[in-house]
């Protein structure tokens, strides 16, 4: 037919691009129109020529299974064929060919739903775990990645610990921890989205031609991705907020220690949401890349620290309400100042803050309790999945048309 499979090309991908239409001009989606009847007037021409091929291809998958029913001896099976032949095989009409059951199946993935007449290759769980089992594989093969992400952890960890380290309870150690407690939510929001939204964004390509064959659902793969993603965000975001939680001399009290490490690990998960949320929401990884740090430094601005929030704007002010900066940054200091006393320094003593309470009622950040912020930030981690599904749904529609 003229068509050539080049050296280092997928083959599969090779055929994929002759079978699809690209309709992003009329001039593409003609030419692929008629390459595509040429394949078809190929293939019933062969069908003609090699019935018994043909007919094979239209039965029904229980027809060709393995483990399908045999005769009891030798001397049934001439019987046992052709009444097979003569109940079994279907007509004609009742036959679908693959190029129908192909289009029909497309059909269904551009209906936008996994229903559930669709018929797939595996059960959800089966699904799950195999694609659960190949990300994982991919994570764990990705050591460039993993070292950096360490190595920035421990960078960072040796950093803020010792520009912070082993913090006072005078009046100047005020300003230290708020500005601790404001910059770690900021740093682990960028050391876990960026890296997250630009693999995601890669991914989504092969999501994209793998679902126009209905390999799996799009639930399996969102699951299957978003759980291999955290293990090494918990983990090296754990160790680096610990390591700073005590070269900073934070409270040393069991109950505050553990709802700050909660803190974080919720921080995390959500982080990695969001970034997936990005990657997923716009249409390349370079707008994803402009976005995502565009949204997070409004986050920052809007986090309850830069600017007091009994002075923004009403224009503006509704924005605090979806930066999870602005929660875990209240969380973390409500847990830290609560009881904590601080000395005066001496002379004027008009202004001085004598415990934790008076400094959250000063930076205005005393409005809400550490488990109405929990509760915030999880109803942001339900908005960011549910906008990353959409998004997945939306874009893992075929974008060719079968002929």
């Amino acid at each position: 037919m003229g068509y050539h499979c080049g050296q280092h090309e997928n083959p599969a991908d090779f055929y994929l691009d002759l079978m699809s239409v690209d309709q992003s001009s009329a001039e593409r989606m003609q030419e692929g129109e008629t390459r595509v009847q040429q394949l078809i007037t190929h293939f019933q021409s062969f069908a003609q020529n090699n019935p018994d091929i043909y007919t094979a291809a239209t039965l029904p998958r229980s027809h060709l299974s393995i483990g399908a029913s045999t005769p009891n001896d030798g001397s049934n099976s001439a019987t046992n064929l052709d009444n097979d032949a003569a109940t079994d095989v279907p007509t004609e009409k009742d036959a679908l060919s693959p190029h129908q059951a192909q289009a029909e199946l497309t059909d269904r993935l551009r209906s936008g739903t996994d229903s559930s007449d669709t018929t797939w290759a595996l059960p959800w769980v089966k699904e799950f775990y195999v694609l659960t089992k190949r990300c994982w594989t991919a994570t764990i093969r990705s050591r460039i990645l993993i070292f950096a992400a360490a190595g920035q952890a421990l960078l960072m960890t040796l950093l803020m610990g010792f520009v912070f380290f082993q913090m006072d309870r005078n009046q100047s150690s005020i300003q230290n921890r708020i500005g601790l407690l404001f910059f770690l939510p900021i740093n682990i929001m960028f050391s876990v989205v960026m890296p997250m939204q630009s693999v995601f964004s890669l991914e989504m390509a092969v999501m994209a031609r793998e679902r126009s064959g209905g390999t799996y659902r799009i639930s399996s793969f969102y699951l299957a991705k978003f759980i291999t993603a955290l293990p090494f965000s918990l983990l090296f975001n754990a160790l680096y907020s610990t390591g700073v939680y005590f070269l900073a001399n934070l409270q040393y009290e069991v109950d505050k220690f553990f709802i700050y490490f909660a803190l974080i690990l919720l921080l995390v998960v959500v982080a990695t949401s969001f970034g997936m949320a990005t990657g997923a929401l716009f249409p390349n990884i370079q707008m994803s890349q402009i976005m995502a740090p565009l949204l997070i430094v409004i986050f920052l601005l809007f986090g309850g620290n830069l600017v007091n929030v009994d002075d923004m704007t009403p224009v503006l002010s509704w924005i605090r309400y979806i930066s999870p900066i602005n929660y875990i940054y209240i969380a973390l200091a409500k847990n830290e100042l609560t009881g904590l006393a601080f000395t005066c320094d001496g002379g004027d003593q008009s202004g001085c803050l004598t415990n934790g309470d008076d400094v959250l009622r000063r930076f205005s950040i005393d409005s809400l309790t550490i488990g109405t912020c929990v509760a915030y930030l999880i109803a942001l981690l339900a908005a960011y999945h549910a906008i990353t599904y959409a998004s997945l749904r939306w874009k893992a529609k075929p974008r060719f048309i079968w002929i």
